[in-house]
């Protein structure tokens, strides 16, 4: 950290700044122009103290001047870069002070309630930069390999000079596997696994699992399958045919720009070629937020109950009846509506209680004349009305079911949820279009890839749990090699009693015998498969393997006499 001097030259033009090359290569005459001579000023620029050092600001390219802050949306597995940078108490980066060294250096995610995240490391990653020595910065990165929200990075750095704390802005670490967000359309739970399965009714196909599952079901996919799998994709194409292709609301945006062609409206063509994964994404975010979650079923007159008793589907807004004898009204009593059930016809009216000129009123004095469009006989009123109408209590409800259903909600593989997905939510920078749209990005170039052992941590405080590692033992399988046959061997044995007689000795040779097991291997070879009248025909090579014989050892006990030996 040293001083040193600059000089600030101000003229009414450019070309006044003549220097000695100009001059001699008479490039310019200062005398064309009125007050030629320039100014200048010097001007010193002076070290940082170290007690004008006061912050430590973390960005994720070390540029201060714009909004270079954390990204919200981070995944687990994925590399998260970050520069920290010194700050004086203007806010101006510390350039005179010698790189950031690692170690001096106290790294930690840090949740909203400030506890630390254990299990995540962090690394210097100067790069091409590791020559610098001067900068007041330091360069890294961190990784985590499971999913926690709403965390920062808290960096503690100290020296013999300075010793400050500082923070990143607040970001999610999202799971890898697909996102946070999962979105399928109407028509994309097609389980073309299932559908082959129902028509392979041969008998070499009926229990050909293997074939159906492992085989023409990995290329197929089934309902739960990526929807960008060939089962799904195709079907999904054809059921929504006309949506995708002639409805402007809902069409694809290749079909919206040959609907706009055909109106001769004028649009502004990017032209830009999209991956298929993320051509799909396109498709279905450019649909209105409104169009893309669907509107709310808000009939609010759903009397008939059908015969059901607390039902959620029918009779909603129908309360108790009323009792017909004892039931008043009251004008002090804010007005609302009642139900009346015109026996006869079996049709509900919703009307109000509120009776112009009358202060409080009891229902048996109801009568044709009070404007609930009764219809009743002439001379009828009074205890009579029971026999025709009934009248019930009005519940304000609404049904809620969805209507113009885009996004299949009902899929359990759909994991947007309609409760939390406002417009602002929606748009946002780190919002849901983001962070879909980010992860398929990050994915399809590799960057991040699922992780088999991530952990959700719904509460950011606690520790996650290392998975373990599963190490495979091989199988030491026995080889049994046949030997030569040992040569008897003689063993002479002598006795004190010359009349005894030696007992022969027997011993075991082992004897090779031949078995052959005939174990014959049929190898299936699909050459041709076929679809006609809504049966899968599949023919196959059938190549039948020649047996080996299976050698075996068998003992077979042999006597071997021994010799009985003379005595002198």
């Amino acid at each position: 950290m040293s001083s040193y001097n600059i000089n600030i030259f101000a003229a009414f033009s450019k070309d006044s700044l003549v220097d000695t090359q100009q001059r001699l290569s008479n490039y310019k005459d200062p005398s064309l122009f009125l007050n030629s001579t320039p100014v200048n000023q010097t001007c010193s620029i002076s070290a940082h103290n170290y007690g004008d050092i006061t912050n430590l600001v973390i960005t994720s390219n070390g540029i201060m001047n714009g909004n270079f802050n954390i990204f919200p949306i981070k995944f687990a597995g994925e590399r998260v870069n970050f520069v920290v940078n010194l700050v004086d108490y203007l806010g101006y980066q510390v350039k005179d002070y010698s790189l950031l060294n690692y170690n001096n250096f106290t790294f930690t995610l840090s949740a909203l309630n400030g506890n630390n995240i254990t299990g995540v490391s962090f690394q210097t990653d100067f790069g091409t930069l590791s020559s610098l020595t001067q900068g007041g910065f330091f360069k890294g990165y961190l990784y985590c390999p499971f999913v926690v929200n709403d965390v920062s990075i808290k960096a503690i750095y100290t020296d013999a000079n300075i010793s400050l704390t500082g923070y990143s802005t607040i970001f999610d670490i999202n799971s890898s596997c697909g996102g946070e967000y999962q979105i399928r359309k109407i028509n994309e739970d097609f389980d073309q696994t299932k559908a082959f399965k129902s028509i392979g009714t041969q008998p070499v196909l009926f229990d050909k699992s293997q074939f159906f599952d492992n085989f023409l079901g990995q290329i197929v996919g089934d309902a739960n399958s990526d929807p960008n799998t060939l089962g799904i994709e195709v079907f999904e194409k054809i059921a929504n045919y006309v949506a995708n292709i002639n409805d402007p609301d809902f069409c694809n945006l290749e079909s919206l720009k040959s609907l706009l062609d055909l109106l001769n409206v004028d649009y502004q063509n990017y032209n830009y070629e999209y991956p298929p994964s993320f051509k799909r994404l396109v498709d279905i975010l450019s649909v209105k937020h409104k169009n893309l979650f669907g509107q709310t079923n808000q009939y609010q007159t759903n009397f008939n109950s059908k015969g059901y008793v607390n039902s959620d589907k029918y009779g909603i807004n129908k309360g108790p009846a009323y009792n017909f004898s004892t039931t008043t009204f009251l004008s002090s009593v804010a007005p609302f509506s009642l139900i009346t059930y015109e026996k006869f016809s079996k049709t509900y009216n919703l009307v109000s209680t509120v009776i112009p000129g009358i202060s409080s009123y009891a229902l048996s004095a109801v009568n044709s004349n009070f404007g609930w469009n009764l219809v009743l006989p002439p001379g009828i009123s009074g205890a009579d009305i029971p026999k025709y109408y009934e009248f019930f209590s009005y519940v304000p409800d609404t049904e809620n079911s969805l209507l113009q259903k885009f996004i299949d909600f009902d899929n359990k593989n759909t994991t947007l949820s309609i409760t939390n997905s406002g417009y602002n939510e929606y748009i946002k920078t780190g919002g849901i279009m983001d962070n879909i749209l980010l992860n398929n990005l990050l994915t399809n170039l590799q960057i991040i890839s699922c992780l088999p052992n991530e952990v959700n941590l719904n509460i950011p405080t606690s520790t996650p749990t290392p998975s373990p590692t599963l190490t495979s033992t091989p199988t030491v399988t026995p080889t049994v090699t046949s030997s030569s046959t040992p040569a008897p061997t003689i063993t002479l044995t002598t006795t004190s009693t010359p009349t005894s007689t030696p007992t022969p000795t027997l011993t075991q040779t082992p004897t090779l015998t031949l078995t052959p097991t005939l174990t014959p291997t049929l190898t299936l070879t699909p050459s041709s498969i076929a679809i006609g009248a809504g049966i899968l025909y599949v023919s196959y090579d059938q190549d039948i393997l020649t047996p080996t014989p299976t050698s075996s050892l068998t003992s077979t006990p042999t006597p071997t006499p021994t010799p009985t030996p003379t005595l002198p």
